[in-house]
């Protein structure tokens, strides 16, 4: 894990960073018609920003989702500055440039984990958890492999069926993750609301802009360790299948 960080903690880490900004630019500008609708008090004028409020959100929406998949296909330089070359030679932009030929095969894996996890849980909740189990290492393999999406689906599912002992904690490190992130998030709401008067609305508003940004990067924090548990993890099972130790 303390290899994975080190090579992850340049240019991968900025490369999250700059489209967890993205992400959080949108979800700002889609909150805007609601806190316009604040200080409105026609009925015309609210409904007008109520509908222009679900439009942007839905934009927002997509460009997490656009971004997020972007975020998760950064383990293809990651995995090169792992197994092929530990010199750190892309700047952040070339970094993201470097996933465009894996952006797609992630992005249908990552669809499939979504739709057969979700359609898993409607029938009862354990086979979402089992199709999320065995195919969480596809949109790895989409990325650092490079292969197409059904075949990643197919090699996730040999290697987490061959090697589940060590895939399991995955998701236990994971729920680690996620409740510390989700203590420090109830401290920053407690926090707030217990050093910050609301006097006004516009108080009221720039407090809880202040708390939802604060605890938006909280979560990515969380995420990118995840993600480089994920990574940790994945490489550890690729040594284990291959022999091929990280380079130094």
């Amino acid at each position: 894990m303390g290899l994975v960080f080190q090579r992850a903690s340049g240019s991968i880490l900025r490369a999250w960073l700059l489209l967890a900004l993205i992400q959080c630019i949108a979800l700002t500008i889609a909150a805007l018609p609601a806190i316009a609708a604040e200080f409105v008090d026609d009925l015309g004028t609210l409904a007008a920003l109520a509908s222009f409020s679900l439009g942007l959100l839905g934009v927002a929406a997509l460009v997490c989702f656009v971004t997020l998949v972007g975020q998760w296909a950064l383990f293809m330089p990651l995995n090169n500055l792992l197994f092929v070359d530990p010199v750190e030679r892309l700047g952040v932009w070339g970094t993201l440039m470097s996933v465009k030929s894996v952006y797609f095969p992630t992005l249908a894996a990552f669809l499939f984990l979504i739709i057969g996890g979700a359609l898993g849980v409607a029938i009862c909740i354990l086979p979402g958890f089992i199709v999320g189990f065995l195919f969480c290492q596809s949109y790895y393999l989409t990325a650092a492999k490079r292969m197409g999406p059904f075949a990643a689906l197919a090699r996730s599912f040999k290697l987490n069926t061959r090697h589940w002992t060590s895939v399991i904690l995955l998701p236990i490190g994971a729920l680690g993750v996620l409740i510390v992130a989700s203590i420090l998030l109830s401290a920053l709401s407690l926090g707030g609301s217990a050093t910050t008067p609301m006097d006004s609305r516009l108080d009221a508003i720039s407090q809880l802009l202040l708390s939802e940004i604060l605890s938006f990067f909280v979560l990515q924090v969380a995420f990118f360790l995840i993600f480089l548990l994920h990574a940790a993890l994945f490489s550890y099972i690729e040594t284990q299948e291959t022999g091929r130790l990280p380079v130094q």
